[in-house]
């Protein structure tokens, strides 16, 4: 009797710490650590004409930061600085990495960066150039994310995309491409077992 007892104590405390481990979600309960995949759209202002992209990613989990990779494209067929372009593309891709702190909590913030390299492309409207440009990026965010699911995480941030590598023989600088960011991130996979020190 006194064996089942202590057994049965052994296991109500066991399994408040599983308990205790889990972490809070809007519909379900979810445990820490692993992997991820994610849809993202990002807005952004080239010369005051707010623009879109979507891309996508992937990153590893360890505890409160994750690390991986990302890959994103803009299209922009608006009127642009001197008004002489027709199409604008931007395509890019690199490391993202962050850190999550209070993953457990329903809602969170988060901090992240990407580091990329990609290209600018730029038609004009006289057919006459098709000129393309090698940049490197580098896009600051904070944010909130949300813990719908065990499997679902949803997170909007602010940032700022800071370019390099162009220069003024397509009359479009920097300065034209950097600016100011908005995004919406969706996070799908498995975030792994939250790490709790009684």
């Amino acid at each position: 009797m006194m064996k089942k007892s202590i057994f049965t104590i052994a296991l109500l405390m066991l399994i408040g710490q599983i308990w205790a481990q889990q972490d809070e979600t809007l519909f379900s309960k979810t445990h820490r650590g692993g992997f991820f995949v994610s849809t993202m759209i990002e807005y952004s202002d080239f010369d005051s004409d707010v623009t879109s992209a979507v891309g996508g990613g992937a990153a590893f989990v360890a505890g409160d930061v994750f690390f991986g990779g990302y890959g994103m494209g803009t299209v922009s067929y608006a009127d642009l600085f001197d008004g002489n372009i027709t199409k604008l593309n931007m395509g890019h891709g690199g490391f993202w990495f962050g850190i999550v702190p209070f993953r457990h909590k329903a809602f969170h913030p988060f901090a992240s960066a990407k580091i990329g390299w990609g290209g600018l492309n730029v038609e004009f409207n006289d057919g006459a150039f098709d000129v393309e440009h090698n940049i490197f990026l580098l896009s600051p965010e904070v944010g909130f994310e949300v813990n719908f699911f065990r499997w679902l995480r949803i997170s909007a941030g602010a940032g700022y995309r800071f370019v390099n590598g162009l220069d003024n023989t397509m009359n479009i600088r920097n300065d034209d491409i950097s600016g100011p960011t908005g995004t919406l991130t969706f996070k799908i996979g498995g975030f792994g077992r939250r790490n709790v020190n009684n």
